[in-house]
């Protein structure tokens, strides 16, 4: 049937969909690390101070305003991009495809890695303010 609607049967297609998958479970992994490790270690972060209309690279903010965000996701997206890259470039000097078990075992630590992420926010939070 030419208008099918199933895929072709391409051999590099689940290759390629398989590394692709273990290079983006690296990347949020490093993502979710460098955005935890950025703050806990006070690594010099992009900061936008909303009063003063600046932007500035700090360590820790001088006062409550300051936007810290901005430079952690910068953090962040480093990660991702370096994972990305360096799985990517792993997988295509080695010439073959991540196994099953890779597959799942990364996966799973994507989702690991979010969940600690989240957990270690969610901990910096406690005591509330009364």
């Amino acid at each position: 049937m030419s208008g099918s609607l199933l895929p072709s049967a391409d051999a590099s297609r689940p290759h390629a969909s398989a590394r692709l998958f273990v290079a983006l479970c690296v990347g949020l992994t490093l993502a979710s690390l460098c955005y935890v490790l950025c703050d806990a270690y006070k690594w010099p972060r992009l900061t936008y101070f909303p009063y003063e209309n600046q932007w500035a690279w700090r360590r820790q903010a001088p006062n409550a305003a300051p936007m810290l965000y901005v430079g952690m996701m910068l953090w962040a997206t480093l990660g991702f991009i370096a994972g990305l890259a360096a799985t990517w470039v792993w997988f295509s000097a080695r010439r073959g495809a991540p196994s099953p078990a890779a597959q799942r075992l990364w996966g799973a630590w994507a989702l690991t890695s979010v969940a600690l992420a989240g957990s270690y926010f969610w901990w910096n939070l406690w005591p509330l303010p009364t």
